[in-house]
């Protein structure tokens, strides 16, 4: 009974090992992810990582790094931890016992697990380096499958498939050749590892023999000191033993550091200066702007102001292709901070930025009419000319079906719930079911929705027909929004009140609508 008991014991520990260490393991890896989402969701880092960095600062695919380097780092570590304290727990208690019995084998495992590890290492740092390799091939491999996903119609249109082949099949030869050097290598490394063990059994003979023939020591102390060093020196030769471990844990723990680094680097110095305020006013004060990492200006000496004291701003932005109109955009959004300058607006909370090609999160539809509100938001304050100050967050209001269908009729989409089973519970690939003018009058009800102290719209009814965005902008007027629109249609001249046309290279020049509805009449005439 006695044993019994201890075999059951025994068992029930080492399940709760088990058990402890994979939980453990889970809940360092939650940390983990939870720290890296905040810090790559915060400041913008995660714009910032795609937009600006490139040579030697470029991190490539954060989002493998928070998804699986996060988890082989947490995980492995933790078991490399566990397997540690074991061994050093067998190297306290062995090599005691080797020492009293035989000093000399004792000083032999030390020196032999010593040269042993040094060489593991170097054949450990040899997979390191190759393991970062494969892992940054595969991950360009994997998005650029995903791209291929992502874009399907756009492909089939074009008949890119041998194009896209080539592409796929160019990133994949890279992936073989990083993966074929990592099996010469690791074949390397247990043909090292088998020389290594193997040697190491057969010292014990060696040491011993004379002091088994002299009468010394016995048979069974033989087997006993050839046992204690056996184990001394597995325990002294971790690193030998474990260099698949160390090489995985130092790729993926060297990826993790290096995201870490630029996800908490400062933000770079910036001669723009970005100014909330409480009214729904844009103020540009001796604005010069240029594309981050380059030597292209597109505004130099901008100034303009609009809005305030109760009246709304209606502005429009024009200019040839590739004059900066979304660069200025982009200034006035915080995105872009090259240069010098002041601009005055409404607090983030209280913009709304749209893009030409509209964001589709995901979610079911309700959440594509609200983003990017949650429900049942409280009132946040948030820093104004100087003073905390609330600002007013639309998913402090809870909007219901026939609210979100009546805005959705005034674009003419108020059939667009009948289309999915679970109407505005439908969840599906957005971007892919509905239109690019279906995305924008989507796109379009969040502005009614949130009521915005400003909206800034890039484009974003170039899809509409001319009748749908004369209907949009004229909604905009009735309730007395302010808005900056980018546009090349001059249809849209007659819903601004100011008009500031960039002719490229940092030239600029501002108007009245009704003065540049004169200017283009005359150049069609």
């Amino acid at each position: 009974w006695v044993q019994c008991g201890g075999l059951v014991f025994s068992v029930c520990c080492l399940m709760s090992r088990i058990y402890l260490q994979n939980v453990l393991g889970l809940l360092w890896r939650e940390h983990v992810t939870h720290t890296f989402l905040d810090l790559y969701l915060a400041r913008r880092s995660y714009y910032e990582l795609d937009n600006y960095r490139s040579g030697s600062e470029r991190i490539d695919n954060p989002d493998q790094r928070i998804q699986e380097d996060a988890a082989a780092v947490s995980t492995k570590l933790l078991v490399f931890a566990m397997d540690l304290l074991d061994s050093f727990v067998a190297l306290v208690s062995f090599a005691t016992v080797l020492w009293n019995m035989k000093p000399i084998m004792t000083i032999v495992a030390i020196c032999y697990s010593i040269v042993g590890s040094i060489f593991g290492l170097l054949v450990a740092w040899k997979l390191i380096v190759i393991n970062y390799i494969t892992q940054r091939s595969e991950a360009d491999f994997r998005f650029s499958l995903v791209h291929v996903r992502n874009n399907p119609e756009a492909i089939a249109f074009y008949g890119g498939e041998a194009r896209e082949k080539r592409i796929n099949v160019n990133r994949f030869e890279v992936v073989m050749d990083a993966i074929f050097r990592r099996i010469k290598w690791d074949a390397a490394a247990q043909g090292y590892m088998s020389f290594y063990t193997t040697l190491a059994s057969i010292l014990p003979p060696m040491l011993l023999f004379r002091s088994y023939f002299h009468g010394d020591l016995d048979f069974g102390a033989i087997t006993q000191a050839g046992q204690a060093f056996i184990t001394t020196m597995t325990s002294l030769s971790f690193v030998v033993a474990n260099m698949h471990v160390i090489s995985d844990l130092a790729t993926a723990g060297n990826r993790l550091s290096s995201l870490m680094v630029m996800l908490r680097r400062p933000d770079e110095p910036s001669d723009i200066l970005h100014v909330n305020t409480a009214e729904t006013r844009l103020r540009i004060s001796h604005l010069t702007a240029s594309v981050p990492r380059a030597e292209y200006c597109f505004a130099r000496g901008l100034s303009f102001s609009g809005g305030g004291d109760g009246k709304p701003l209606r502005m429009l932005l024009v200019g040839p292709s590739g004059a900066g109109k979304s660069s200025l955009l982009r200034v006035v959004a915080g995105l872009w901070k090259s240069g010098s300058g002041e601009v005055v607006r409404p607090p983030n909370t209280d913009c709304l930025f749209l893009p030409q090609k509209p964001y589709m999160p995901m979610g079911d539809l309700r959440t594509q009419l609200t983003y990017p509100d949650e429900p049942d938001a409280l009132v946040e304050e948030a820093e104004v000319e100087g003073k905390k100050m609330p600002c007013s967050l639309p998913g402090m209001k809870k909007f219901s079906d026939a609210d979100l269908r009546s805005h959705l009729e005034t674009v003419g989409l108020g059939g667009l719930p009948d289309r999915f089973d679970d109407g505005f519970q439908g969840v599906c690939d957005w971007a892919r079911v509905l239109s690019v003018g279906e995305q924008q009058r989507v796109a379009s009800v969040r502005i009614f929705i949130r009521q915005p102290k400003l909206t800034i719209l890039d484009e974003a009814t170039s899809a509409l027909p001319p009748a749908d965005e004369a209907r949009l902008y004229q909604r905009l007027l009735d309730a007395n929004l302010s808005y900056v629109s980018v546009g090349h249609r001059d249809s849209l001249i007659k819903y601004h009140d100011r008009v500031i046309e960039l002719r490229g290279s940092g030239d600029w020049k501002l108007y009245t609508g009704k003065e540049f509805a004169e200017v283009q009449a005359k150049k069609q005439a």
